[in-house]
Parts: structure tokens; C-alpha cells; sequence
């Protein structure tokens, strides 16, 4: 992996811009390949150098600090969004190019929330199902006192019942 990286950091986040917006998670997994000791701290420093050159070449995708940034309820539609710092560059990224990127993230984590609701049984059930199977064989039968707790709970709700539609007639509440 140490003898690969750049390569890899390189088809990510070419110099040519058009993968300015994967450099901070670049950067993110690059510092949890160095935590979990895959790479060297000093390989990952001086490669987190040069993303930030290549960063700071870069328009900033949020908006934070673009002329044409984004209001609320505000439709900016120039087209191409541009890095218009001046003559620092002629890097620009083409709007078609974000929409794109932002649609396959929008399809990505839909396909994530659709795996979350189809799961295949997992081996565990089958201790829930035993812990079922033990409670229901060792519950008691119901008897002639639970069927006079019933009743008396019964009786219970339906004065409640009577009292709150009394309360309600009397001060005119629907």
C-alpha cells in the first residue's frame, strides 16, 4: 500500500481539478490509514501537502466564500461555476460534473437505506426464537382470577372512559 498510494491519491484527486471535490475525504482516509498504522505518518504528511496545494487551486464546492453562493429560496444559474479568484487559475468545474457527482451520492446512500430494511434473517433469531418458545411454555394458563382482574380493569377504563366524555361535555372540548 505505502508504494501504491500516490498512484491511488493521484487517480483521485488528479492535479487537473476534476477530482477537487474528493480531496478532504482523500485527506480523512489517508489520516485513518496512518492511525491504523498501514501507512508511514511521514508519507501521509507529505501527501496531505500536496492536496492542500492542489486545494487551494480549487474552488470552493460549498459555497462559503463564492460570489454565487446559494440563498435560500434563491435559484443562481450561471451555468458553470468558476474559480474567480483573479488570474490564480483557470481551474473550472463544470456544473454538469457536481450535479452528476451529487446524483450518484443521492443514489448510493438510497441504495444503503434500501439494504437497511431488507435483511436476510440473521443466525441470532434463533436465540429470540428460543427465548419465545421458553417464556410462552412457562407462562402460567390463565385462570379464574385473571379472569376477574380482567373484568375489574374492565370496569376500570370504562368509568374513565364515562368521566373524561363527562369532563368533555361539560366544557364544550371536542
Amino acid at each position: 500500500m505505502q508504494r501504491d498510494i500516490l498512484r491511488i491519491v493521484d487517480a483521485v484527486a488528479p492535479e487537473d481539478g476534476s477530482g477537487a471535490a474528493n480531496i478532504k475525504v482523500v485527506q480523512k482516509v489517508l489520516a485513518s490509514f496512518a492511525s491504523k498504522g498501514y501507512l508511514e505518518s511521514q508519507t501521509v504528511g507529505e501527501i496531505d501537502e500536496l492536496l492542500q496545494e492542489r486545494d487551494s487551486g480549487m474552488p470552493s464546492l460549498e459555497g462559503a466564500s463564492s460570489p454565487t453562493r446559494q440563498v435560500e429560496g434563491m435559484d443562481v444559474d450561471d451555468g458553470a461555476w468558476e474559480d474567480r479568484r483573479g488570474d490564480a487559475g483557470g481551474v473550472r468545474l463544470d456544473k454538469k460534473l457536481v450535479e452528476q457527482r451529487i446524483e450518484e451520492d443521492r443514489e448510493r446512500h438510497k441504495r444503503l437505506r434500501e439494504h437497511q430494511w431488507a435483511v436476510p434473517p440473521v443466525v441470532g433469531e434463533e436465540e429470540d426464537d428460543k427465548e419465545f418458545e421458553m417464556l410462552f411454555e412457562e407462562t402460567s394458563s390463565v385462570g379464574s382470577d385473571d379472569y376477574r382482574l380482567f373484568e375489574e380493569e374492565f370496569l376500570d377504563r370504562k368509568r374513565c372512559a364515562e368521566e373524561h366524555a363527562a369532563d368533555v361535555e361539560g366544557t364544550g372540548e371536542v
